[in-house]
């Protein structure tokens, strides 16, 4: 991406949101720290440094420039729990020991940013791959994966069929990790805007990925190292499978809704703003209104037990943790409603009950974002 800023002028606004992340960071988890010296190094190699003897934190120009801001803040927080140990705990350790992770918990650092002496290159590369503990959810996906494809026939009640088999089946594997493990390991995925505002189509994109597909969503914001400034992001959080999932919907609904609204305008000659969002909403309210009925559907063909319900309640406490342990002081905040054209709404709509997931797991710009895994 192209930048309006000078190198140098960049590296001042770096090092300037640095300061004011570690703050934010201090405050949202009640840790007293003194800001320390901040450095930007140009070094490849090793990421992020805490130097005690000088109390400077260096953080790497490469991670800035290379990786998403959300990684960064990563860095940050593994550092601020080295400053931590060193500055509050008086720690000896000379490890990643029992303090360390104390730390880390203590400023909601993510588990596979918690156990390396030192953050590198290397490490980013392996946090992009799955892992060898995630085999076994990789299969479930592909399974899944196999299921979604078959969105792609003609024949309606087939790709229908296939996509409940498809919901089936993300519950079953998620119920099972639930029931033969006592900790599950939860993950957030970042879908950047790219922009200041986020459109309110968006939020009821948001609002099918947490009704539907077993993630908590939450509507933030993130800076652009690029440009200087802060723009809107939706986090996804949740099991790995679950949040890989939610976000192949979420690539699908964007990808088809533009496609149906140039199809709807070349055919009705419609235009403008107002018009293309009544239409994105009615598009995505449709398949809402779709996904509800097949999964009330489903319900009334399943046995309800005990110890099923039992195991997604536990599950909501343990993920309310997580998204609490990341977002301490949460809060819901009213949206600004939309001008929209209601005869264009429903068209959308009608449009949005005919929606299938016609693409296999990962297609259609999901690389462009990076999973914190």
């Amino acid at each position: 991406m192209q930048s309006q800023f000078t190198h140098s002028n960049l590296r001042r606004l770096w090092l300037y949101q640095l300061q004011v992340e570690f703050d934010e960071i201090c405050l949202n988890y009640n840790v007293q720290l003194e800001r320390p010296i901040f450095e930007i190094s140009a070094g490849e190699k090793q990421l992020g440094c805490w130097e005690s003897g000088t109390r400077t934190l260096r953080i790497s120009e490469h991670l800035i420039d290379s990786y998403p801001w959300v990684i960064t803040l990563q860095v940050l927080k593994h550092e601020m729990a080295h400053q931590y140990c060193t500055e509050v705990l008086s720690s000896r350790e000379t490890a990643h020991g029992e303090d360390f992770k104390k730390a880390c918990s203590l400023l909601g650092v993510l588990p596979e940013f918690c156990g390396f002496s030192v953050l590198t290159e290397e490490l980013l590369l392996q946090l992009k791959g799955p892992g060898s503990g995630a085999r076994k959810g990789q299969k479930v996906l592909l399974k899944i994966e196999k299921l979604l494809a078959l969105g792609k026939s003609s024949n309606v009640h087939e790709a229908e069929t296939a996509l409940r088999k498809a919901s089936t089946l993300i519950e079953k594997y998620h119920l099972q990790q639930l029931g033969t493990s006592s900790h599950v390991a939860y993950t957030v995925r970042v879908i950047e805007t790219k922009k200041k505002q986020i459109a309110a189509y968006k939020r009821y994109i948001s609002r099918i990925l947490q009704d539907f597909f077993l993630v908590r969503v939450v509507l933030s914001e993130i800076y652009n190292p690029h440009l200087d400034t802060m723009q809107k992001t939706i986090e996804l959080m949740g099991t790995k499978e679950n949040v890989a999932i939610a976000e192949y919907c979420y690539d699908f609904l964007e990808n088809r809704l533009a496609f149906l609204w140039k199809e709807f305008s070349l055919r009705t000659a419609s235009s403008g703003r107002t018009q293309k969002n009544s239409y994105y909403l009615g598009v995505v309210l449709g398949f809402w209104e779709k996904l509800q009925e097949q999964n009330c559907k489903r319900a009334e063909d399943t046995v309800v037990q005990p110890l099923r319900q039992e195991l997604l309640v536990v599950e909501d406490r343990r993920l309310d943790s997580f998204v609490q342990l990341h977002h301490p002081y949460l809060r819901k905040r009213a949206s600004r409603r939309s001008r929209i054209d209601k005869n264009i709404y429903n068209e959308g709509k009608q449009a949005g009950r005919t929606l299938t997931l016609s693409e296999g797991v990962g297609a259609g710009g999901a690389d462009c974002r990076r999973l914190i895994e």
